[in-house]
């Protein structure tokens, strides 16, 4: 939370299943929203990453929902974060790794309807042909990109996420480049 004199000291949110790992949290332009990726099961599948939403509550967060519509089964569902029209984009990777698709889904009212595929990422042209494409966001304006991309080394194991900037300016995105180049 934001204090007069700062922040106040970081504590653990309680949205119930803690033996679940959850990570990527991203919080509506509203402050309404809590979009996080989580490994908690779902239904009778086992676990995956899939996209869970909570509401805010009071002074906390309600109890988390597996956005259905959204969440796409088998996959490796990441890296939720809200559009300039605050949409919900996110990763999709499929279960082998090999392949990441961009995902965006309308809001109505507090959840999230069925994901579409989001042609922004294929705008933004990352050297897919040496890295691999984990996820992107963009700040509220729509003007800067960051892109975390992984080099593709020899055998097809992917080296570690690095992070890339590309910038929105006279209608067309620059090229990519390493973040600090």
């Amino acid at each position: 939370d934001r204090v007069e004199s700062g922040w106040s000291t970081p504590r653990m949110l309680a949205l119930g299943d803690s033996s679940a790992s959850s990570m990527y949290p991203a919080i509506s332009h509203d402050d309404q929203l809590l979009v996080f990726t989580s490994y908690r099961p779902r239904g009778g599948e086992s676990a995956n990453a899939n996209l869970w939403v909570a509401q805010r509550s009071g002074s906390g967060w309600s109890a988390p929902r597996l956005l259905e519509q959204a969440s796409t089964t088998g996959q490796y569902d990441a890296a939720p974060w809200f559009g300039p029209g605050g949409e919900l984009r996110f990763s999709s990777t499929s279960s082998d790794w090999s392949e990441t698709w961009t995902r965006k889904a309308p809001r109505i009212d507090n959840a999230f309807g069925a994901w579409s595929d989001d042609t922004l990422w294929s705008e933004l042209d990352p050297p897919l042909e040496t890295h691999h494409l984990w996820s992107v966001i963009t700040n509220r304006a729509g003007t800067i990109a960051i892109l975390e991309l992984s080099e593709r080394e020899s055998g097809g194991t992917l080296g570690d996420s690095d992070l890339w900037v590309a910038r929105f300016s006279d209608g067309a995105w620059s090229q990519a480049e390493p973040l600090g180049a």
